[in-house]
């Protein structure tokens, strides 16, 4: 993540609110009295009514239990698209390959998909500079990302790709369908462009457009796919990205990828404490997990902040939605 500061936000961690967020500044009314009947009332242990209505995205009301059902569901009180910190985990671009069903599940052919990209100048394109190719997991320390030009030997050799193709016997175009979620002209952008990278190496590729719904219950959640491009889905800490995506019996491993020495990787560094010995581990995994090219961010978003030079120890760090940064944020005077 590329990572930058806001004077106001060091301001108000000193507990000063400056005078554009007060609302008594510009005679708004009075939040203490506004809301002062507002209140919480806890219901321990007790199930949502799947009568409460909520409004989607094209302003219907629709009730709860039209989009639940009989399966098993947790409700996130989210902002459909918010501004600010929501950015830091649902932005992004993410690819994944069916690894079962043919033509992907020769490896030749995925590592073939993967060498037909370039996602560096696609970042540049697309994204204006403003992502960075990773595997998908939130990190904890910027550090832990697998270094750049290690990456690149996976990616952006045309020839390579048609080898790999050619190697596998295949005499004509290889026929694929990728999925694209309707999350916006960056997103369908970025997957024509995948598509025509890999029909320029061999391959027939034909895009589906699948609203947002229908791309998070069956592509990225249902497995229902055999390449998709879209965002990936929320996750604040690499374990619930690690163990349920990557890892062979995870819930939301929907590539049916299933590596062995993989899955030991991901047990031994949920396991690690020691935190130089878990940066190799994960090192390892990420590397290990480009090797067998199955599913990759060719764009993972960052984001920018400014901050005045009188503003000191400004680092922050979102990851597992993470604040205690603020608290060593000082000012020079």
């Amino acid at each position: 993540m590329v990572a930058v500061g806001c004077l106001l936000a060091a301001r108000a961690v000193q507990g000063q609110v400056p005078p554009p967020m007060d609302p008594l500044s510009f005679k708004a009314p009075d939040p203490s009295v506004q809301f002062k009947d507002i209140s919480i009332e806890q219901n321990l242990n007790a199930q949502v009514p799947l009568d409460l209505k909520f409004m989607d995205e094209t302003g219907k009301w629709i009730q709860l239990g039209d989009y639940v059902g009989d399966r098993p569901a947790v409700l996130a009180l989210v902002y459909y698209e918010c501004p600010m910190l929501c950015n830091e985990v649902l932005n992004g671009l993410e690819v994944a390959l069916k690894t079962t069903t043919p033509p992907f599940n020769d490896v030749r052919v995925r590592r073939a998909v993967f060498q037909s990209m370039n996602p560096w100048q696609a970042i540049q394109d697309v994204w204006q500079g403003t992502a960075f190719v990773g595997l998908g997991f939130p990190p904890a320390r910027a550090d832990w990302l697998a270094d750049e030009a290690q990456l690149r030997a996976y990616f952006g050799d045309a020839d390579v790709a048609r080898e790999l193709l050619r190697q596998t016997g295949t005499n004509t175009s290889l026929q694929v369908s990728i999925k694209v979620g309707d999350f916006g002209d960056r997103y369908q952008a970025h997957a024509q462009r995948i598509a025509e990278e890999m029909k320029a190496v061999g391959f027939e590729p034909t895009i589906e457009v699948v609203n947002r719904r229908a791309f998070a219950e069956d592509v990225w959640m249902g497995g229902d796919y055999q390449m998709f491009v879209g965002p990936i889905a929320p996750m604040t800490t690499p374990n619930s990205y690690l163990l349920t995506v990557l890892h062979s019996q995870g819930l939301w491993n929907t590539t049916q990828h299933q590596n062995e020495a993989l899955d030991a990787l991901i047990e031994a560094q949920a396991q690690e404490f020691d935190a130089a010995t878990r940066k190799s581990l994960i090192q390892e995994i990420q590397l290990r997990a480009f090797e067998n090219a199955y599913r990759f961010m060719p764009a993972a978003s960052v984001s920018i902040w400014t901050w005045w030079p009188r503003v000191q120890n400004f680092y922050p760090n979102f990851a597992g939605f993470e604040y205690s940064h603020w608290v060593r944020v000082w000012l020079s005077e």
